[in-house]
C-alpha cells in the first residue's frame, strides 16, 4: 500500500538558524534534534528512561535541553506542496566578470540562479495498521545531494536529482499517531548538469507500507520474450524481501488483465525463501495473440501479484505493461515488423512557471504539444525521465530513449544505473538505454573500459532492450562504436557512413542533432540580448564566432560548435544521406533555462528549441512538422510587419512538404518553385505592408497555405485556455490588434488576478527575461505570456489579465 505525501509541507530557503539545524552524527540514538523533531509548540512528547527520569528529577527544561527540541519553529517556513523547485524562486545575479574559454561549470549553467540550500519538513500521520510491517519513505527524485531525517533519527543521503530512492524508517515512526516528522536537506553545489538543474523535492513522495514478507521498491519485472507467430512468453519476475527470521514457504498469485480490464491469465505457486533474505521468483506464462501496443495504439496490460504466507496476505502489487517487438537493424527501428522512422527530440525536464517541478498535467501538456510536432519519440537528455512521464509516453504512444546521467563505476552511481533500469524496464515506450552523452574520457582505455561494464550490467538486469550511447568525443573511434549495440552519434559528419562502409553489420542511430538557434518572434539577431533570428543560416555557431565584436560570445556546446546548425542539414543527412541512421532526435523540443547559447548574461535560457519554454510555437515548429508529417504543410517567415523598410528587400524563408510552392505578396505571384521534402526555399522580395502568402501544390492543386499579415499596435488583450489537466490550467495571454491579428511585437506588462484557484507561475519565452516566474505578473514577448493556474476540484478558477487601465481580458 503506498499514500501519496506530497501536500502540506513546511519549507526554508537558506540555512537554518542554528538551533534547527538537526546533527548527522550523535553520541546517542535519537538525539538528532532541531527541526527534525516536534517542536514544543507542536505538542511534542518525550519519554525518557525511567532511571533517567529521576535522575532529573522530571525537569522539563532539562529533558527539552537534552533532546535539542526548539521551542517553535523560526520565521522563515513557510507552507508548499509538491512537486516544488525552489532555485528558480530567487533572483538572478549578474556574474562579476564573463568567464574565459569553454567551461561546463559556471553560473550560466544554472542559468545565473545562485547556490543555496532548502529544506523540506512534514508532520506525518502514519497508521496503526502499519505497524508489525515494513514502512518505507520513497522518494521518485530530490534534487540534490539531500538528506533525511526522521524523529530525531538520520537516515541517510542521496547524492542524485535523476534517481529515485527509498529508506526503511520502519523501526523510527509512531504508530497509529501524527506524532512523526520527517526532514530532507537539499542542496544546489555541485550540480550534476551543465544546464539548469533545478532544486528541491521536485517528483514524488509516498509512504510505502510493506508486508514483513514483501516487495522491493518496483519489485515485479513483466520481462517479454516475443515468440513465433505473434505470440509472447512472459517471464512475471517477483522481488521478494524477507525480514522475518525464519525461511518462509509462501505461494505467490498472480492475474494477467488484458487493455479492458478482462482476466485472461491466473494461476499460482508455492515458494520458499530464507531468513532475511533478497530472492527474486518467476512465474513462466504465454500469451497468445495478445493485442499489440504501437504508436497509434499503445495497448497496455496489468500485471497483479499477491503475496500470502501463513493464510495472511502479505502484499499486494501491480504493474502495467506492453506487448511489442523491437529491432534495430542496419535499416534502423522496426517496431512491430514495421519500420519506424525516429522523429525524435531531446529534452531537459523543466517547463515555463515552474522550474523542474512538473505536474503530471504539465508533462501532459509537453507531450500534446510534441505529438502536434509531429514527434513519435523522446531522448531524456540527460538523465532518466521521471516514472509519470514515462506513464504518459506508454499511453500516448511516444518511443522514449531513456538515459543515464553519470558515466561512471562505483557504488552510488550503480545504484543510479539500477535505478534507470528498473524505472524502465516494464514501460513499453522505452525502446533502448543510452549510457553515456558526450563524455571527454569515452576515447581512452578507461572510458571504453567503463562503457564495457555498465553495458554488461544493464544488459543482466534487462536483457530484452538494447544499448547505445549519444557519441561525441569517440564517434570515429571504431573500437568504441562497437561495444554498444547500436552506435550512437551526435552531430554526425560523415563518421556514420565511415564505419557502415568499413564495419560490417554495424548498426548506427542519430542520437542528436540540429543545434539550430533561433528566438519566437525574431527576426533579426540582437546577440546583446541573446536573441537569434529564425532564419536558417546554417553554421551558425561559426558565423557568430567569427565576429570580431562579439568577444564575450558563447562557445556554446560541444554539440552546438560541432554542428551544421542547419534544420536543412540535420533532416537531410540523418534521413536521406545516411538512411542507415534511422533518423534523428532534435535538439531541442522547447528551450530550456541554464546553458545560455549563443550568448552569455543577460541570457538566462537557450534558444534551441522549436518552441519557447511555454510550447509556443517557433518557425522552426512548422519545418520539423512538415517533414515528419504527410499532411501538407505551407510556413512563410518571417511575419510582415516591418514600418520604415517599405521599398526595401526583405528575405523570405518557406517551409512545405508538397511538389511546389508559389509565393505572393500582395496578390501578386512572387514566382513558383520546385520544393522536396526538407527543403528550405530563399526569396528576396520587395516590401510592401499588406500580406504574404505561400501556397503549395500537389499534383498542380493548391493543397495548403500559409499567410503572415501586416499587424498593427495592440487593441484587445485574449485568455485562452491551452490545456486543463487534472489539478492545473495553462493558459496563452496575446495581444491582438483592432483586425484581430496577433501583435508579435508587443511586449507590454500585464499583470493577473486569480480567483477560485490559485496562481502557480508565469512566462513569456524570453530567453534573457529576468523577471520572476512567482509573481502574477509579466511583459508579453513578442505578444505572447502564459500563465498556470491551480484550479478548484471541479476545474473552476478564473483568471482576469489587465495592461494598466487600457486592456482587460477575463477567463472564467
Amino acid at each position: 500500500m503506498k499514500t501519496l505525501l506530497n501536500a502540506d509541507w513546511q519549507f526554508h530557503l537558506g540555512e537554518l538558524p542554528a538551533q534547527e539545524i538537526p546533527k548527522k552524527l550523535t553520541t546517542k540514538a535519537g538525539f538528532t534534534g532541531g527541526a527534525s523533531i516536534l517542536t514544543r509548540a507542536e505538542g511534542v512528547r518525550l519519554t525518557p528512561p525511567g532511571i533517567f527520569a529521576q535522575i532529573i528529577g522530571g525537569d522539563p527544561e532539562f529533558l527539552y535541553s537534552f533532546y535539542n527540541v526548539v521551542p517553535t519553529l523560526s520565521a522563515g517556513w513557510e507552507k508548499v506542496d509538491l512537486p516544488h523547485d525552489w532555485m528558480f524562486r530567487q533572483p538572478y545575479q549578474a556574474p562579476a566578470n564573463m568567464p574565459a574559454g569553454f567551461n561546463m561549470d559556471t553560473p550560466a549553467g544554472n542559468g545565473y540562479l545562485p547556490d543555496n540550500v532548502g529544506y523540506y519538513r512534514k508532520q506525518l500521520t502514519v497508521p496503526a495498521e502499519a505497524e508489525g510491517k515494513r514502512v518505507s519513505i520513497e522518494f521518485e527524485g530530490v534534487m540534490h545531494d539531500c538528506d533525511i531525517w526522521i524523529n530525531g533519527h538520520y537516515i541517510g543521503n542521496h547524492y542524485s536529482g535523476y534517481t529515485g530512492f527509498d529508506f526503511d524508517v520502519t523501526e523510527y515512526l509512531e504508530y497509529g499517531s501524527d506524532q512523526n516528522v520527517i526532514l530532507v536537506k537539499t542542496a544546489s553545489k555541485g550540480r550534476e548538469g551543465w544546464w539548469y538543474d533545478g532544486a528541491g523535492i521536485y517528483r514524488n513522495v509516498w509512504m510505502a507500507v510493506h508486508g514483513t514478507l514483501g516487495f522491493k521498491r518496483e519489485g515485479i519485472f513483466a520481462k517479454i520474450n516475443p515468440a513465433a507467430n505473434r505470440t509472447f512468453d512472459l517471464e512475471l519476475i517477483s522481488e521478494l524481501i524477507n525480514n522475518y527470521p525464519e525461511d518462509k514457504s509462501f505461494t505467490l498469485y498472480y492475474e494477467i488483465l488484458d487493455p479492458q480490464g478482462k482476466s485472461v491469465e491466473k494461476g499460482n505457486k508455492d515458494f520458499t525463501i530464507p531468513a532475511l533474505a533478497e530472492e527474486n521468483f518467476a512465474h513462466k506464462i504465454h500469451l497468445d495473440q495478445p493485442v499489440l501496443w504501437d504508436l497509434d495504439q499503445p495497448n497496455l496490460y496489468t500485471a497483479q501479484v499477491r503475496i500470502v504466507c501463513d493464510g495472511t496476505t502479505e502484499e499486494e502489487m501491480q504493474t502495467r505493461f506492453g506487448l511489442r517487438t523491437i529491432e534495430y537493424t542496419q535499416e534502423g527501428l522496426f517496431l512491430n515488423g514495421r519500420w519506424v522512422e525516429l522523429k525524435g527530440v531531446c529534452e531537459h525536464q523543466d517547463f515555463a512557471g515552474v522550474g523542474i517541478a512538473l505536474t503530471e498535467d504539465i508533462m501532459e501538456y509537453k507531450v500534446k504539444r510534441l505529438k502536434d510536432m509531429g514527434v513519435n519519440a523522446y531522448r531524456s537528455s540527460h538523465h532518466p525521465a521521471t516514472r509519470a512521464f514515462l506513464d504518459i509516453c506508454d499511453r500516448e504512444g511516444i518511443l522514449v530513449l531513456n538515459e543515464n546521467r553519470n558515466f561512471m563505476v562505483n557504488p552510488v552511481t550503480l545504484a543510479d544505473l539500477r535505478d534507470l533500469v528498473v524505472s524502465s524496464r516494464n514501460h513499453p515506450s522505452v525502446f533502448m538505454y543510452c549510457l553515456e552523452n558526450e563524455e571527454m574520457i569515452t576515447p581512452t582505455k578507461q572510458g571504453k573500459a567503463i562503457l564495457r561494464r555498465i553495458k554488461d550490467l544493464v544488459k543482466h538486469m534487462d536483457p530484452t532492450r538494447m544499448i547505445t550511447m549519444a557519441g561525441m568525443a569517440a564517434k570515429e573511434d571504431p573500437e568504441y562504436v562497437t561495444i554498444p549495440d547500436v552506435a550512437g552519434f551526435n552531430y554526425d559528419d560523415q563518421d556514420a557512413a565511415m564505419h557502415v562502409r568499413n564495419i560490417p553489420g554495424i548498426r548506427v542511430m542519430g542520437t542528436e542533432d540540429a543545434s539550430f538557434l533561433s528566438t519566437r518572434g525574431v527576426y533579426i539577431d540582437d546577440l546583446k540580448q541573446g536573441w537569434c533570428s529564425a532564419y536558417d543560416s546554417g553554421s551558425y555557431m561559426w558565423a557568430i564566432m567569427a565576429k570580431d565584436e562579439e568577444k564575450d560570445v558563447d562557445k556554446g556546446t560541444f554539440g552546438g560548435m560541432t554542428s551544421h546548425g542547419s534544420l536543412e542539414y540535420a533532416w537531410k543527412h540523418n534521413r536521406v544521406d545516411v538512411p542507415q541512421l534511422g533518423g534523428l532526435f532534435l535538439w531541442t523540443a522547447f528551450d530550456y533555462r541554464g546553458e545560455p547559447s549563443p550568448t552569455y548574461w543577460p541570457q538566462i535560457g537557450a534558444n534551441f528549441g522549436a518552441m519557447d519554454m511555454c510550447g509556443f510555437e517557433k518557425d522552426a515548429f512548422y519545418y520539423w512538422k512538415g517533414v515528419w508529417s504527410d499532411e501538407p504543410l505551407a510556413h512563410v517567415l518571417p511575419y510582415w510587419t516591418f514600418p520604415g523598410k517599405e521599398g526595401q528587400k526583405i528575405k523570405v524563408e518557406t517551409y512545405s512538404n508538397c511538389e511546389e510552392v508559389e509565393l505572393f505578396v500582395n496578390n501578386v505571384s512572387q514566382g513558383k518553385k520546385k520544393n522536396n521534402r526538407g527543403d528550405i526555399g530563399k526569396w528576396e522580395v520587395i516590401y510592401q505592408p499588406g500580406e504574404i502568402k505561400l501556397v503549395a501544390y500537389n499534383r498542380g492543386k493548391a493543397v495548403a497555405e500559409s499567410v503572415r499579415k501586416t499587424f498593427g499596435t495592440i487593441a484587445e488583450l485574449r485568455l485562452e485556455t491551452v490545456w486543463q489537466g487534472k489539478e492545473m490550467t495553462l493558459v496563452k495571454v496575446a495581444a491582438y490588434d483592432k483586425n484581430g491579428l496577433l501583435c508579435e511585437n508587443c511586449n507590454e506588462e500585464v499583470k493577473f488576478t486569480v480567483t477560485g484557484g490559485e496562481f502557480v507561475g508565469v512566462a513569456n519565452g524570453n530567453p534573457s527575461s529576468h523577471e520572476p516566474d512567482y509573481l502574477p505578473q509579466r511583459k508579453l514577448f513578442n505578444g505572447l505570456a502564459m500563465i498556470i493556474i491551480r484550479h478548484d476540484a471541479q476545474g473552476k478558477a478564473g483568471v482576469t489579465a489587465t495592461i494598466d487601465n487600457r486592456f482587460e481580458a477575463v477567463l472564467r
